[in-house]
């Protein structure tokens, strides 16, 4: 449930927090609880409404929360003052993401997936990653790019580290990777299949259904100019962007044009991506455990058991001078080091939220 504020009459209700009717409310598994009912203003011509949102310390205040109580809200409830008070540019992104953006929580759904792909998979996060379709990794680059060019808009002071995972060098990499990769798949079936038309070879790929070809089927002959040559239009226009505004708007051109052919669900994924996406997951899981729990990190350098604050220092550090596969290292063995499991993640949710509920009842 999301207690929500009427901003015409200051009244508090609960609400289902994914509901259409809590749109200003925080939308994630993590079930937050404060959030502000929007108005809705019918346009001109009446066909579409546009919503008006004012920002949620106003709103708490408005609702007889005094200052001190709101200070403690912050890190609790999942918002950033500083952030909020800019009510423009927070209402934006609410209406954008359907939730604002974060920092403070350090992306509690990412948390939440990366704990249960390394617990609940004999293989860890690999073979959660493994289990994926191998376009997986552009709709997840994809969905990136478009957050990381909304915090390049706002001049979000959290970009820096986000983007030092998926920066823009990384996602040319990984699409340049694919072209490659499609044409040696698609060459090596030609030539492992062996087929032929009146004596001329060709490929039957179902990747290729729906984009010109006959019967999903392709002369040897043409493989360059009718499937490899065409990708260059849109790897060049990825290869171009300087600004992650360009790379999404390039990239979504080319994850959703005709040239973009499916590969196998088990073909193997960028390593690139992979060292990224664990990079992300172990940074953010280690952000959350450290400043939101008593789980301890320490630097394994030094071996000295850090605080919340040093710890955040460390870590912003790590993301920045060590690789995926070393975060995740790093990862593994603060759970190991807090003897954390999966049930321990579990009863912290539960925790978590029954603190958030009793501080707002206060």
């Amino acid at each position: 449930m999301a207690k929500v504020i009427c901003k015409v009459c200051g009244a508090e209700m609960d609400l289902p927090n994914h509901g259409e009717m809590c749109i200003g409310a925080f939308n994630d598994t993590t079930d937050n609880v404060v959030g502000v009912l929007p108005t809705r203003l019918p346009n001109d011509k009446g066909d579409k409404r546009t919503m008006e949102m004012i920002s949620k310390v106003d709103a708490l205040k408005a609702a007889g929360f005094t200052e001190e109580q709101i200070n403690k809200m912050i890190g609790i409830v999942g918002f950033n003052k500083d952030e909020v008070i800019q009510s423009d540019a927070i209402s934006e992104q609410i209406f954008a993401n359907r939730g604002a953006m974060n920092t403070v929580s350090f992306r509690r759904k990412i948390t939440a997936q990366f704990l249960k792909a390394h617990f609940c998979y004999k293989g860890g996060v690999q073979e959660y990653i493994n289990n994926k379709s191998y376009n997986w990794q552009f709709d997840m680059m994809l969905e990136e790019c478009k957050q990381l060019m909304k915090m390049e808009s706002n001049c979000d002071k959290e970009l820096d580290i986000r983007k030092s995972f998926f920066s823009l060098s990384l996602i040319k990499d990984v699409v340049e990777q694919y072209s490659e990769d499609l044409l040696h798949f698609i060459t090596e079936k030609e030539r492992n299949d062996n087929k032929k038309c009146k004596g001329v070879p060709y490929v039957k790929y179902i990747g290729l259904k729906g984009r010109g070809f006959y019967k999903n089927c392709c002369f040897k002959s043409d493989i360059i100019s009718r499937i490899y040559s065409p990708l260059w239009h849109y790897v060049y226009n990825v290869s171009k962007a300087s600004t992650y505004k360009e790379m999404y708007t390039a990239l979504y051109h080319f994850v959703n044009s005709m040239e973009f052919i499916p590969l196998p669900n088990n073909y193997p994924k960028s390593k690139k991506w992979i060292d990224a996406f664990k990079g992300a997951g172990a940074y953010y899981s280690m952000m959350n455990l450290s400043q939101n729990s008593d789980l301890k990190i320490r630097n394994y350098e030094t071996g000295k058991i850090l605080n919340k604050y040093d710890a955040r220092c460390y870590l912003e550090s790590m993301s920045s001078n060590c690789t995926g596969y070393e975060l995740y290292g790093q990862f593994k063995q603060m759970l190991e080091d807090n003897s954390f499991t999966m049930d321990n993640f579990i009863t912290l949710c539960k925790q978590t939220k029954e603190k958030r509920l009793a501080e707002l009842n206060k």
